[in-house]
């Protein structure tokens, strides 16, 4: 029998968890930075990170060597592969649309270059000899991808973000590589592919590094990063540290919700963020 899918996975199942941490970093940045934001860069976000999220699942399940090793979000694409095909056709012809029609043409052009690094990333990890894919970090290339994509739109009108953004590209690292090492050893390393050394020197010390982070974010100087930023930052990266310490005793499922729960650290804060 099929086991219930028990409600908070759906957020992960149906890829909307990404675009919902996108979003939140997006709009909490742009509030800290005293930045303008009409919610069509937020719409195309959105949009553009679930299709991400969406193709890169789908492209596993189709080149996948071993079907009974999946994840359940992977599992899922599978069984449900046309209907996930046709809402990524609507919605890619939808953020098509509103991007040509509502973004400036700056935003749209650096928009264009990163669409160009995303599809590098697709063609790299799902197209490569498996021989060769172990050598390319491809939680680095993600991490990276999603935190360009959400300051691209704060960038376009404050290029005072390097900070902050440095900061989110390190949280969005450690959770990918947490997230994956994890798991990999929960499966007492029986998938046949290797992890990369960065994947694998980063998940050994996944809690040292956070904390090192939340110490490193509370010590920046506020004319450098705004300080709700930094306690944001702060916040997630101790979260990650008390994953760490009991990610075995938890399920595979809690896990990979609470790994992507802790980077929602912003909702806490932008009450009190004024406008």
């Amino acid at each position: 029998m099929r086991r219930t899918i028990q409600p908070w996975l759906w957020l992960n199942l149906l890829n909307l968890d990404a675009p919902l941490i996108a979003v939140l970093w997006q709009v909490f940045v742009a509030r800290c930075r005293r930045v303008e934001l009409d919610a069509a860069p937020t719409a195309v976000l959105a949009g553009c990170v679930w299709l991400i999220y969406a193709a890169d699942r789908l492209f596993d399940t189709r080149f996948t060597q071993d079907p009974q090793r999946e994840s359940p979000r992977h599992k899922f694409h599978r069984r449900h592969r046309k209907i996930l095909i046709g809402m990524v056709g609507v919605v890619l012809l939808n953020t098509a649309w509103l991007s040509w029609t509502h973004l400036a043409p700056r935003m749209f052009r650096a928009g264009i270059i990163l669409l160009l690094g995303v599809g590098l990333y697709l063609g790299v990890i799902h197209l490569m000899p498996d021989r060769l894919r172990q050598y390319c970090p491809k939680e680095l290339m993600v991490s990276l991808l999603f935190a360009i994509g959400t300051f691209l739109a704060i960038w376009s009108d404050d290029q005072r973000i390097g900070g902050g953004f440095f900061l989110f590209f390190a949280l969005c690292w450690i959770n990918c590589t947490a997230i994956e090492y994890w798991e990999w050893r929960r499966r007492l390393r029986a998938q046949s592919n290797v992890l990369h050394r960065s994947t694998l020197w980063i998940g050994t010390r996944v809690g040292t590094i956070a904390l090192g982070l939340a110490t490193w974010a509370m010590l920046i100087p506020e004319t450098r990063v705004p300080e709700p930023i930094c306690i944001a930052v702060a916040l997630s990266a101790t979260g990650f540290f008390v994953l760490d310490r009991f990610w075995h005793k938890l399920s595979s499922d809690a896990l990979r919700v609470l790994a992507d729960a802790v980077l929602l650290s912003p909702a806490v804060l932008l009450p009190f963020v004024a406008r």
